[in-house]
């Protein structure tokens, strides 16, 4: 109807090769100006964000971003059940082959206040879940909830810039299957008892 404009490819987003959909509407909009659909496949070693990394097998990411009016708005889910993920600083390893899914849900656009919701569950033993705000200069993470095995702890992700702090706080906190080298590296964590 000439009212839009649809490219479709496949490309690569940070490293991970990705089937991408773009729709631009000219005019009318009234969901969303721009839209864009990402289906990334994640595997080892190419998927490694900020305190994740995927270290066996693989899956697919699909992230959603809409805009309306120079907000932005994002949603991604991944089933990553077929995936070893390792997330640093806690030192959980969520083995290939246990059902489990990641859910990442937030607003971009505005100069002081992005909130954003982040989800990590599985089948009988993690429940992760926390809230943020991610701005330009600031993005913050508190972790309402982390509990896998042993461990029920809260922690707090603040980076500014290229400086970032990891505080942890809990009773108990199992880094059986830790790297401690990759732990202790860089950057500063405080650990807590409540």
């Amino acid at each position: 109807d000439g009212n839009k404009v649809i490219i479709t490819g496949i490309c690569f987003i940070y490293g991970f090769k990705s089937n991408i959909e773009y729709e631009n509407i000219l005019y009318g909009a009234k969901d969303y100006d721009n839209l864009i659909q990402v289906k990334a496949l994640l595997k080892p070693n190419d998927f490694k964000y900020s305190l994740m990394k995927v270290n066996d097998g693989n899956s697919k990411f699909d992230f959603i971003l809409r805009s309306k009016d120079g907000v932005g708005f994002y949603e991604a889910n991944s089933d990553l059940s077929h995936v070893t993920l390792y997330i640093d600083k806690i030192g959980l390893v969520k083995p290939k082959g246990k059902k489990s899914h990641f859910k990442l849900k937030g607003d971009l656009g505005h100069k002081d206040q992005n909130p954003m919701m982040i989800s990590l569950t599985s089948e009988k033993d993690i429940d992760i879940e926390g809230t943020g705000n991610l701005t330009e200069k600031k993005q913050n993470i508190v972790f309402h909830r982390i509990k896998y095995g042993k461990t029920d702890i809260t922690a707090e992700y603040e980076r500014q810039g290229n400086h970032s702090i990891t505080v942890i706080k809990g009773r108990e906190l199992d880094l059986r299957q830790a790297n401690i080298r990759r732990i202790l590296e860089k950057e500063s964590t405080r650990l807590s008892s409540e």
